[in-house]
């Protein structure tokens, strides 16, 4: 008999339905794997993406560290009314006190947390499929109760490796604002170990 896909060249409901995978079909849950390149995309992505999100909202970190440092000058005015009377009390410079600081630390945050996370789901995986033995005997795959504490394991992991860089980033950031300063003290002249402070 003739097949049942549709013909080369041919158009209509039956072409387009061949296409098209059945509901009942088993979702794919083995991690494919990634090359050095792959990695690299993703820590540029998110380099790239967590310094631009957080620039952009550093005149809004700037207000509320003044509140939190400054209560007398800032205490019970908005974030938009403390942004006024920042820009004219001091210029509109000031609302971007930090912007080094913020851009280096969040820079490393999206180089590290975004590679990190996929390394580290893929060899908690592995060691869930080897040497601790979780694997299904049945479908040869890490069960879905497993998986997810692990997805969620990868993702803190990856995060404690980004915050090292971005813990004295923000302190330093915060130093900036409340000295009113690009160089916070801080930061410099056998401060610098101060920046793990908090």
């Amino acid at each position: 008999g003739e097949s049942a896909g549709a013909a080369p060249g041919a158009d209509g409901p039956q072409a387009a339905s061949v296409s098209v995978v059945s509901a009942s079909a088993p979702a794919v849950t083995r991690e494919a794997p990634l090359d050095l390149a792959t990695y690299a995309v993703f820590a540029a992505a998110g380099a790239i993406g967590c310094t631009a999100t957080h620039a952009v909202v550093v005149p809004l970190d700037v207000v509320k560290t003044k509140k939190q440092t400054d209560p007398a000058g800032f205490c019970g005015v908005s974030l938009l009314e403390g942004a006024k009377r920042l820009a004219a009390k001091e210029g509109r410079g000031a609302l971007f006190l930090g912007l080094g600081p913020t851009m280096v630390g969040y820079a490393w945050y999206g180089l590290t947390v975004y590679p990190g996370y996929e390394l580290g789901k893929r060899l908690l995986f592995q060691a869930a499929d080897g040497p601790l033995g979780w694997t299904d005997p049945e479908t040869g795959l890490v069960p879905e109760e497993v998986r997810v504490p692990l997805v969620l394991l990868a993702g803190a992991l990856a995060t404690c490796v980004a915050c090292l860089g971005v813990c004295p980033a923000e302190a330093v950031r915060i130093r900036a604002v409340a000295q009113n300063s690009q160089h916070p003290s801080g930061a410099e002249g056998g401060g610098g170990n101060q920046i793990w402070d908090g």
